[in-house]
């Protein structure tokens, strides 16, 4: 009973730990995103230019009701290979990659880099708004977004994407390649064309990279390359043919139902091509996590603790059958069958309480040794202790130990007290 109070406590602080919040900020950062299909498919994604979102959907979106915050955010494709980038960080070797042709090159520490027809990297390169970069979390360089816009659409710098903790959103050193100040030159057609200083850099989610939790199109075009974040200005003053891969955009909360069906409706009937995810689909996974651990862990843990209260039924039973012809001679003497049944109700509770104490304490220390780690290894969980599961496994406990006895003494105490001091001891 102790092992199914530690469990189902532990379970319940693993689920009340599940940061729903967390999931939903990392796979995307506005109630809603409209993206090409081939985005949500974690084999394929965004990588040709034939895959970009055309002028008729975003303006079907923002012809909806309660639309506000929208940013149509631009990006690079294998398609736009001319278009290259070269920093200040050294290669120790080059290939080719035999199944796309692509020739790629590689630091030290195995970070890989796609190249351009000039021999310089691609990298994945973004055009956005004020309104999309205002969403990023900028942890290094100029941190006031109005001002880092001005400076960037001026082509004074450019901001800089790492990949970061999914937990922490703590930069990754193996992808923190340049420091703020560092320069990075474009390359067009093999001539230099800009050079853009690194004036921020910013901790990536799923939603600054893709969507979600789809990487696959970055990797295909950049491979582990730099993130780099251009005003749409100067991006569409850079490469030839810009697209749209992305459409984010947030809804007045009464109208986002309506929203939800309206895409619903236009990615079935009007263009099958494409995709949308939203906050509330992000929430509803994230949910449904929690609710799933819930329910395994509270299955294993009720099997546990019917093994526990058959336990202490065959405890009770036993005791009682053993203590028969000590019963009677307590009744002969005057006790009454009050009495008996009240002594009965004291030792099982006092048992159950000694059950729930070390069941309370032990939860208490594995819940701050091993249920603290296992669940710090996890990014979408935050560590939320509560006795509260303990707490109400032990009520029942108690109340089962004080009906348990009742029972079991009508059961198997029938008779008269010569009967039952006939009973050999």
């Amino acid at each position: 009973m102790s092992l199914c109070v530690i469990l189902l406590n532990s379970i319940g602080i693993a689920a009340d730990s599940v940061d729903i919040e967390k999931q939903v900020s990392y796979s995307i950062r506005t109630d809603f995103v409209v993206v090409n299909a081939l985005s949500k498919n974690i084999l394929e994604g965004f990588t040709r230019h034939k895959h970009g979102l055309g002028q008729e959907v975003i303006a079907a979106v923002n012809a909806q009701p309660g639309v506000y915050g929208a940013s149509a955010i631009y990006k690079n494709t294998l398609d736009d290979s001319n278009v290259t980038y070269d920093f200040p960080v050294e290669f120790d070797y080059t290939g080719t990659d035999e199944e796309t042709g692509i020739d790629y090159a590689g630091t030290r520490d195995g970070i890989v880099f796609n190249l351009g027809d000039d021999g310089h990297t691609l990298c994945n390169v973004y055009g956005m708004e004020e309104t999309a970069l205002a969403r990023m979390d900028i942890q290094e360089g100029e941190a006031n977004v109005h001002r880092l816009y001005e400076k960037m659409a001026s082509g004074e710098g450019v901001l800089l994407g790492v990949v970061s903790d999914m937990g922490t959103s703590i930069l990754n050193p193996a992808f923190n390649l340049l420091e703020v100040g560092d320069m990075i030159t474009v390359f067009k057609n093999g001539e230099p064309m800009m050079e853009l200083p690194v004036l921020a850099k910013a901790a990536l989610t799923g939603d600054d990279m893709e969507i979600g939790y789809t990487v696959n199109g970055t990797f295909k075009v950049g491979r582990d390359g730099l993130f780099l974040y251009l005003p749409t200005c100067v991006y569409t003053k850079i490469y030839d043919e810009p697209v749209i891969y992305k459409y984010s955009f947030d809804v007045e909360e009464e109208q986002q139902d309506s929203m939800s069906e309206f895409l619903e409706g236009y990615v079935t009937n009007v263009d099958p091509g494409l995709g949308y995810a939203s906050a509330k689909e992000a929430r509803q996974d994230a949910v449904t996590t929690r609710t799933m651990l819930r329910f395994v862990g509270g299955l294993i843990g009720i099997i546990f603790g019917a093994a526990g209260v058959l336990n202490l039924v065959n405890t009770i039973i036993t005791s009682i059958l053993a203590r028969r012809h000590e019963f009677a001679t307590m009744q002969s003497i005057g006790m009454t069958a009050k009495q008996l049944t009240r002594m009965m109700i004291w030792e099982s509770v006092y048992y159950a309480v000694g059950v729930c104490i070390v069941g309370l304490l032990l939860s208490m220390i594995l819940a701050f040794t091993v249920v603290k780690t296992l669940i710090g290894g996890i990014w979408y969980f935050t560590f939320h202790f509560t006795l509260v599961h303990a707490v109400i496994v032990c009520i029942l406990l108690l109340i089962a130990a004080v009906i348990l006895p009742v029972i079991a003494l009508k059961v198997f105490n029938k008779g008269s007290i010569v009967e039952k001091l006939r009973v050999a001891e």
